[in-house]
């Protein structure tokens, strides 16, 4: 991908370094948008640093294809709200990455990614997956993905597409042979996941 940014003025105050203005980061057909940049202790043992992101209609599928995940089709969008880091591990954020509203790409995932999705937020789906006769399909069909966390003390509060009567759902289901994940652990340690 590609980089550029405005930052109009850069000040650096109290031992903090402050970047106003943008940095966007174009990759996977999409934008990251970085604003309120700042750290303090940067050539330290112990940085820390903060920022708000913005992430702008991603192609999964090329996200996706460089990992091993598992495939995914379809555009993501979301945020990362304050954002704050401390020698590089997060201390606490508000994230949200899902479909985005207006996305009319084809939506399927392949069953390596749902089961690695499923892992997430706890119930067993991946051994559902295996054991029935889901397993003879390869990908399945969904309408949204979506998973949030809030970060404090360490612990990551989950959310997903909808709330259900036990849980969230990580997936709903769209199309043939369609599946819904459904995450019924909603607090994880940061660590473990």
């Amino acid at each position: 991908g590609t980089i550029s940014g405005n930052i109009p003025r850069v000040e650096y105050s109290n031992k903090t370094l402050k970047l106003e203005g943008e940095i966007i980061i174009k990759v996977f057909d999409g934008d990251i948008k970085i604003t309120q940049l700042a750290s303090s202790g940067l050539f330290t043992d112990f940085p820390k640093f903060s920022s708000e992101l913005e992430i702008n209609n991603l192609d999964l599928d090329q996200l996706t294809g460089k990992f091993k995940f598992g495939g995914i089709t379809g555009k993501l969008s979301g945020f990362v709200r304050q954002l704050t880091m401390e020698n590089w591990h997060p201390i606490t954020f508000y994230a949200w990455l899902g479909t985005p509203d207006d996305d009319d790409s084809r939506h399927r995932i392949s069953q390596k990614a749902v089961k690695n999705i499923a892992s997430i937020g706890g119930g067993g789906a991946s051994d559902i997956l295996s054991r029935s006769f889901l397993s003879v399909f390869e990908t399945f069909g969904y309408d949204k993905i979506g998973l949030g966390c809030y970060l404090h003390d360490g612990v990551c509060q989950l959310m997903g597409v909808e709330a259900r009567p036990q849980g969230y759902a990580i997936i709903t289901g769209g199309g043939l042979p369609q599946i819904e994940v459904i995450g019924y652990n909603p607090r994880v340690d940061w660590n473990v996941l």
